[in-house]
Formats: structure tokens, C-alpha cells, sequence
């Protein structure tokens, strides 16, 4: 975990980047997405970048989501005038929490692959 307080003490006051510390986020921007995605074999387009933003924005300001149903509600709802959770799957095959945790460099929740019920793999 990257010390918060030499973070700030060497003078870096970017409130952002402060938040992605104190959370343990892994830096991220969209290059990155961009080179994990190609590693994946998908090519990120704008609308898949929209998500992966809303994601990180929202992690960063409301914390940590605990499990994959609790996120999956938040992106329906953000996305529901789009056609919710079947227009992001069409983004994100693998799955918008999954692969959008994934992508996003966001610590992938609880219940995101379950044995028991299969996964989108």
C-alpha cells in the first residue's frame, strides 16, 4: 500500500490522486484501459471509456462497492436510458462488473465470478 503521508508531505495536493491512495486504487488512465483491453483482444471505444470513467468517479467518491449485484444495480440505473445492464453487455461481454472492475484497474467485488452459478467465461 503506498504511503499516503509521504504522498502529501512531498507536496503532491491533487485531491484525486490523494483519494485513489487512501482507497489502495492502482494509478490508472485511459492509455492504460486501453492496453489492458488490447491484452483482453477488445478495442475500447468511447462509450466503453464512458463506463470505465463512471466507475472510477464513482469509487472514488462513494468508496469501495462491496459486491458484484450492488454494482451491477449502480450501472443499470446510471445507464438505464441506454438500455441498463443489456446495452453494457453488449460493451462488455464479459461482463460490465467484471470486465469494467477489471479495466478500470478497480478492486474486482465479492460474488463477481461465482462458481456455483457459471460465469460469463
Amino acid at each position: 500500500m503506498p504511503d499516503i503521508k509521504k504522498f502529501i508531505e512531498e507536496g503532491n495536493d491533487d485531491p484525486r490522486r490523494q483519494r485513489e491512495l487512501l482507497l489502495g486504487l492502482d494509478p490508472w488512465n485511459e492509455d492504460t484501459a486501453r492496453e489492458r483491453a488490447a491484452a483482453e483482444g477488445i478495442k475500447l471505444g468511447e462509450e466503453q471509456l464512458e463506463v470505465l470513467r463512471f466507475m472510477r468517479d464513482y469509487t472514488l467518491e462513494h468508496g469501495i462497492v462491496k459486491n458484484a449485484w450492488q454494482w451491477a444495480e449502480i450501472l443499470d440505473e446510471e445507464y438505464r436510458d441506454k438500455g441498463g445492464l443489456r446495452y453494457l453487455y453488449r460493451l462488455f461481454p464479459h461482463g460490465p462488473v467484471h470486465q469494467g472492475a477489471r479495466l478500470a484497474a478497480l478492486p474486482e467485488p465479492e460474488g463477481t465470478v461465482d462458481p456455483s452459478f457459471g460465469t460469463a467465461f
